[in-house]
């Protein structure tokens, strides 16, 4: 079984602070493959780096490792693997799988002698424009509590194969369809890491300290609740603490204050409608309970830079 402390609670999921990507990403295989990227591409939204124990020189891929706004998953495929992310170390053996989030940055893998892992690296935006939907709470804080655990007998070897399936159709030319594969096969990927969790981790709140549940219930309200209600009032409300102890606690957990947070989740979901959908601004402002649609434009250009008509328009350009 992986080696780790149990004791505080794993940075916030990348779903509060997604920012919005016109192009697919390009995939990664750091022993193997140069760094090298299409000219069509501009964003690193999904890698995949092999690690082995000959590999010294990380500089490269150091987005990857302290990705703020990636989720990155391990696979430790043989011999152990040491991962220090904050002040949390984690000690995988083979077949061991951990989930890191965004906000922590990631110390350079320490692999044993005759080690090798995967890193599967991915932006949360994907996952979201692809399925249609967030995670849900329970799930979320599932992965905040419990990040590391051992895969079942042949799951490593799916989870591979699915890695090595989006390298080769990565590999092949940029075509509507091979893109649309490899989106298919990247939702696949993100499921079979989130399946461990809903189908196998009870979440015991007994276990972690208040400070720690007080945040993991706030991840629960936000989503509930965020499209109508965009104070820290009404959550600080809702968990009986003051507004000021609510915003240190997501200072801790995430970097960010509480309104922050909201502010970003509604953001995404602006993002995800106005691409993924065909409502009207005006619909959108409803749906997110902004006042009216001025109010709406105006909070969109505070966060993009530019309002929501224009960015739906430079999105289907």
């Amino acid at each position: 079984m992986p080696t780790h402390a149990w004791v505080s609670l794993r940075p916030m999921h990348g779903c509060f602070h997604l920012p919005f990507v016109t192009y697919f990403p390009t995939l990664i295989e750091l022993s193997s493959i140069p760094m090298a990227h299409s000219p069509s591409i501009t964003s690193r939204q999904i890698n995949i780096i092999h690690f082995t124990d000959d590999v010294r020189d990380y500089s490269k891929f150091e987005y990857a490792l302290s990705a703020y706004s990636y989720s990155r998953f391990f696979i430790c495929t043989r011999g152990t693997i040491t991962l220090t992310a904050d002040n949390t170390t984690y000690t995988l053996h083979e077949r061991d799988a951990c989930n890191i989030f965004i906000y922590q940055n990631i110390q350079h893998p320490k692999c044993s002698p005759g080690s090798e892992g995967y890193l599967f690296v991915w932006n949360d935006v994907i996952d979201v424009s692809i399925r249609g939907h967030y995670p849900s709470p329970d799930l979320i804080k599932k992965v905040f509590f419990y990040p590391c655990f051992t895969l079942k007998e042949g799951h490593m070897e799916d989870l591979i194969q699915i890695l090595e399936l989006m390298g080769r159709v990565a590999s092949r030319p940029q075509t509507k369809y091979n893109i649309e594969i490899l989106q298919h096969i990247t939702a696949a990927m993100i499921c079979e890491v989130l399946s461990h969790y809903e189908e196998e981790v009870v979440y015991d709140p007994s276990k972690f300290t208040r400070k720690e549940v007080y945040y993991a219930d706030f991840l629960e309200l936000i989503f509930n609740h965020y499209h109508e209600e965009h104070t820290v009032d009404f959550y600080a409300r809702k968990l009986c603490i003051t507004t000021r102890y609510l915003n240190s606690i997501c200072k801790e957990y995430c970097g960010e204050t509480a309104a922050k947070s909201i502010s970003g989740l509604l953001h995404s979901t602006a993002k995800m409608y106005l691409t993924g959908s065909n409502l009207s601004i005006q619909q959108i402002a409803d749906a997110l309970h902004f006042a009216n649609p001025s109010f709406f434009s105006q909070f969109f250009r505070r966060m993009e830079g530019c309002t929501p008509s224009e960015f739906r328009s430079r999105h289907f350009r």
